[in-house]
Formats: C-alpha cells, structure tokens, sequence
C-alpha cells in the first residue's frame, strides 16, 4: 500500500504530447507511454504522477497538480475539457465539487464517488473505455492517430451524437495501455434512439460548463409544467399513477437495458421521480435528472430557454391553476366521497391526495364523514383488553370497535402483561397450525420419507424442530433400513492391507 504523503515534484519533461480536442486524460498518457517508448506502464506513471499507483484509467484520476507540473498544461483547463467532471457540475453543489476538485489535484481520490453520491444513487455503468468507429477513422485522416474523447465517456453515453451511431468499448486495465483495440458493442441496434437522446443530454450537460442550476428553480419548474400537463394535484402532490406510466411509455424499450432497468425498481418502490422533486438537499446522479427532465423538456437547449424566460417562483406555481379546474376538482372528490360512505382515506387514496386535504374540503361543504371516536371510553377499553386477552388480531379488534388499529396498539403497549400472554397464544396457534400441516401431508403420502417430508414442508420443519422438537421426533416416519448389497465379497489380503 502507497503512502498518502506528498511526494517532490520534478521539473517539466522534455517532451510532453500536446493534447488532442476532447480528449481524455487516459488518451493523453497513453499516448505519451508510447511516444516516449516506456517499457511498462508503471514507469510512465511515475513520470507524469509521481507515483506508480496513480488512478490514470478511473474517471477521476488524481495527482493532477503533479501532472501539471510535469506536463505544462493549466490545471482548470484539465478538469474542464479533459476530465467528466463538468458532467456532474449543473446538478451539483458548489462545496461539493470544490472538494471533490481538491481530491483530484492531491494524492486521493478515491471517496469522490462517494462526494458527489455516486456509490448512494446505485446507478453502476461498465467499467469500460468507450470510442465511436466513425471518429476513430476521423482521427486519424486529421490527427494521424486516434484517441479517445471525452464525450463518448460520459457516465451513460452509449452512442456517439456526431454520426448518430451506437459506441464500441473495451475493458479497462491497469497494467497495460492500450489505446483503442478491438472492441465489441455496447447495445442492440433497437437501442439507439433512446441511446441517443441519453447521449444528447450528456453531452450538452458536459460541454454547457455552467455553475450549479439552484435547486429551487429547477424543482418549481419541473413542477410547472407537471400541472400543465395535469400531472400536479391542486394541493401540489404529484399524480405518480399517471407520470410513471407515462415516463415507461417514453423511454421504452431502454428501461429494459442495465444498468436503465433499475428505473423500473426505483419507480415501482415510489423512490423515482418523487426524490427529485421532494429531496432538494440530496445529491442525485446526473442520469436521473435527464431521464425526469427529456420527458418534461424534450432538449437542454429547451430546459435551459424555460429555465432563463418563465417565472418559477412556488407563488407562481399555486396561483397558475385555474379556478375552473379546481371547483371541478372539488366537486368530483365530494363526489367519490359520497360513494365512498364517507371514508376519507378509501377517497384519498383514488385522488392522489391527502387525507387532511379530503377532511378540510368535507368540513367546508359540510359533507358528514366516517370518522372514528376521538376518545376511547373506559366500556371500551374493557372491551379491547378482553379481546387482546383472548389472542384476536389488533385490525380485526379496531374494526370491531370502529376504531383505529393505532388505538388498538395503545392500548396493548400500556398492558404489559399482555404482551407476553399473546406471545403464548400465538406461539400456540402456530404449533397448532404446524402440526396440523405435517400430519395432513404424512396422512396423504404415507410412504414418503423424512427427507422428503423435509423437503415438501420446509418452513413448517423448522418451526417444529425449534420449538416442537419432542413431538416432532414422535411423528416422523419410519426410518428405513439400510440397503445393502448381498453377493460374495473377495477377502482382502494381507498384502492389501499392509
């Protein structure tokens, strides 16, 4: 393991390669490695970063201000046109990326995935050296070599916005550096379109050098054009059974390619896009932004026209509704409430909207609604001891009693007491259970062996072998004897065995 200590920086070599237009940090010191015929690769780290164990194939390298030194390149023009980190600078956060630019021009790098949250987002793309066919033959008729770019690097670039064509790829590797063997592709042809539109974006993001969009206007915006296209309630919550849908349906068929496909998890798990749009202070990968922001805006050009001409202030946001559309929308909640019999919960839920928000527009119009007892009276609470006492469950309990489950739950964490006899109760109706479901199985199949019954009734096995051992062992088939073949057997002789 390397020392983490500042190592003495050398004067600038004699001959340095000079770098190439969108040109990748890697692709510069491969290039040097063989121009200036080092053996190995450790010798030409070593010279450039004065140290053997420099992460040169990673996307954030370090020691930058040693290769600075050594190769006479201006270090702000390094991180901004030969490294991804304007990628993550739009959507990102000012103490962050002054951090994260710290860590690369010193000795580590190795937490800035975790920096610039990464490692939390679990958006993983192959570790793989990305180059386009096209502008590799383009290269070399204008730079005598090809080499690669910066923009075909790009976390989640599969596709080159140049000649609208899929991108190859090789792996990484740290002994050796290779620049641009033969590679494989990276996607199916039926791919390219959402390839594209994913390559668009990244590459306007990286090449729009901005400083941080603040959070707020990017937020009060997305949500501006949310309600225009009816995806915002009233009240401002998000219709998320309609905008899921919709976002499968415009990036379809891409969400079926990893790493793409977690979208679908995160959507299922309600986790995207609501933390976009709810969680301003968290660091979410650039990716997500672009997937949310394509759907709503089409282009970065059109995002960043939005962004610079519309009011986006929230005033604006909650008085753009119009008033037509919100008595509409009050008189269909009255409506489905009224069906409901008065459950606000069952009517929440079919409008995407709160509870409390159902509760305050009831108690506007004065619509009588089901709700339950404020107080529970001591008959009651008698009651509900006796039913926990004799082992019901806590929901059947409160419906019941017409109450909620959370009242219930009070009541059996203020009786301590009880809280150990239910333990016996439902320990018993699980051996109960149990029992009865490994004798109706043995009754069925009378010659199964123990094996096999272990085998058909895992779950039920163990529970009685932990907690039923005795009448589990009284229970169990016959064991069967020993097959063993008859025959003669030769004697061993002495010889054999010594």
């Amino acid at each position: 393991m390397h020392s983490d200590q500042s190592v003495r920086i050398e004067p600038p070599l004699t001959f340095f390669t000079s770098p190439l237009p969108d040109e990748l940090l890697y692709s510069i010191v491969v290039r040097h490695h063989y121009l200036s015929a080092n053996l190995k690769a450790a010798q030409t780290r070593t010279d450039l970063f004065g140290t053997p164990f420099a992460h040169v194939i990673s996307d954030f390298p370090c020691h930058l201000d040693y290769f600075c030194a050594r190769s006479g390149m201006d270090i702000e023009s390094l991180l901004r046109n030969h490294t991804i980190l304007d990628f993550y600078r739009p959507f990102g956060d000012d103490e962050r990326l002054q951090r994260v630019e710290s860590m690369l021009r010193t000795h580590s790098s190795s937490n800035v995935v975790n920096v610039l949250g990464i490692q939390a987002n679990q958006l993983h793309f192959p570790q793989l050296h990305r180059y386009c066919p096209n502008c590799a033959i383009g290269d070399i008729e204008q730079h005598g070599v090809r080499y690669l770019h910066v923009s075909h690097n790009l976390p989640g670039t599969y596709a080159c916005v140049r000649h609208r064509c899929l991108l190859e790829g090789y792996p990484r590797t740290r002994k050796i550096l290779p620049l641009i063997p033969s590679g494989q592709r990276l996607a199916p042809d039926h791919l390219v379109d959402p390839l594209l539109r994913i390559a668009d974006w990244s590459v306007d993001l990286f090449r729009a050098h901005l400083d941080p969009i603040p959070e707020s206007s990017r937020i009060h915006l997305c949500r501006k054009v949310l309600q225009s296209r009816n995806l915002l309630t009233a009240e401002g919550s998000i219709r998320l059974s309609k905008l899921i849908p919709a976002l499968c349906q415009h990036w379809d068929p891409l969400f079926a390619m990893p790493p793409f496909s977690a979208f679908l998890h995160w959507m299922t798990r309600g986790i995207f896009p609501r933390s976009l749009l709810y969680h301003p202070r968290q660091q979410f990968h650039p990716i997500k932004h672009i997937v949310l922001l394509d759907f709503l805006f089409g282009s970065w050009a059109e995002f960043l026209r939005s962004l610079t001409t519309k009011n986006v202030s929230p005033q604006s946001i909650q008085k753009s509704a119009p008033i037509e559309l919100q008595l509409r929308a009050d008189s269909d909640i009255l409506k489905s409430l009224v069906q409901n019999q008065g459950s606000m919960r069952k009517t929440a839920r079919q409008h995407h909207i709160a509870v409390q928000t159902v509760k305050a527009l009831a108690v506007q119009k004065g619509v009588d609604v089901r709700r339950h007892p404020q107080k529970i009276t001591p008959s009651m609470y008698r009651d509900i001891w006796r039913k926990l006492h004799i082992g019901l469950f806590c929901s059947d309990i409160a419906k019941g009693l017409g109450i909620s489950t959370s009242s219930v739950e009070q009541v059996l964490n203020c009786e301590k007491i009880l809280v150990g006899i239910r333990k016996q109760l439902r320990t018993q109706r699980w051996k109960l259970q149990h029992r009865m479901k490994w004798l109706n199985n043995l009754n069925q199949n009378p010659r199964v062996g123990r094996t096999e019954l272990k085998h058909a009734l895992p779950d039920t096995y163990t529970w009685l072998y932990r907690h039923d051992r005795d009448w589990l062992t009284e229970n169990q088939p016959a064991c069967r004897p020993a097959h063993r073949p008859k025959g003669p057997h030769k004697k061993r002789s002495k010889t054999n065995k010594s």
